[in-house]
Parts: C-alpha cells; sequence; structure tokens
C-alpha cells in the first residue's frame, strides 16, 4: 500500500530585486513557520538572479500563512 503524498508547501515569489539572496527569502519567509528551502532562480549566462524564486516550508499550513500575509 502507498502512502499519501504529503500536500504541496511552496510558495513561489516574484517581484523581487536583483540583490536579494537565499538568505532573505529564508528570513522574510521564516516568520511564516519553518522555512524547509528557499531557492531563487539564476540566469546562468548573467551570474544574476531573475527576480523570482521558491520558498517550500515544512507544513502547508504555513505557506498558506506566508500567501496570505505576502500577496499582493
Amino acid at each position: 500500500r502507498r502512502s499519501a503524498t504529503p500536500p504541496l508547501a511552496k510558495v513561489t515569489v516574484g517581484n523581487l530585486t536583483r540583490n536579494v539572496l537565499k538568505e532573505h527569502l529564508r528570513e522574510i519567509f521564516g516568520t511564516f513557520g519553518a522555512v524547509k528551502a528557499a531557492e531563487l532562480d539564476m540566469d546562468e549566462r548573467a551570474k544574476l538572479p531573475r527576480g523570482t524564486g521558491v520558498v517550500e516550508y515544512e507544513k502547508r499550513s504555513e505557506a498558506e500563512e506566508a500567501i496570505a500575509a505576502m500577496d499582493g
């Protein structure tokens, strides 16, 4: 018997300035729960962030709280 797939707990973040680092995402979004991972989408040629990223939480409820507080 297969175990149930846990619900996704990822938040896509946009409109980031190029000076935002993964550490900034962890600090800012950590106020809503335990951040499992934070990644920035990078322009490999220019070696600069593209202005988007993903924050993954331990729990879906934490991701939902972050979305509710930060969206808009």
